[in-house]
């Protein structure tokens, strides 16, 4: 019934192709960064600042490896959760900003994977 229905108005047609399909600017398009709201863009480097001092939650293999025995995949998922959205708040306010300041922050995440 909706495949019936989207063949009907043509999808396919409508949709961008993947490499034509920009959710948001890449961060050397500085013009349509700075074209958003100093508002948006007050409150969204403000939450990124927070975390400047943020220190990282350790994922052990140990605290993965425990959903094998426990069926508990919270003591791993917390972190990791918590780590992604700060991540992304970071990856925001450096985007919003242009200035390159909270880009250190970020690296330390990036760092992160090579240990």
């Amino acid at each position: 019934m909706l495949i019936e229905q989207l063949d009907k108005i043509n999808l396919k047609d409508k949709l961008k192709s993947r490499e034509d399909f920009k959710p948001f600017p890449n961060y050397m398009e500085r013009m349509s960064w700075e074209a958003i709201s100093e508002d948006v863009k007050k409150y969204h480097i403000g939450k990124a600042e927070q975390y400047l001092g943020y220190v990282w939650p350790l994922l052990t293999a140990t605290a993965y490896m425990e959903f094998s025995k426990s069926g508990n995949r919270s003591r791993y998922d917390n972190g990791y959760f918590e780590r992604a959205h700060i991540v992304k708040q970071l990856l925001l306010g450096e985007c919003l900003e242009g200035e390159g300041r909270i880009i250190r922050k970020i690296m330390e995440f990036v760092e992160l994977f090579s240990l």
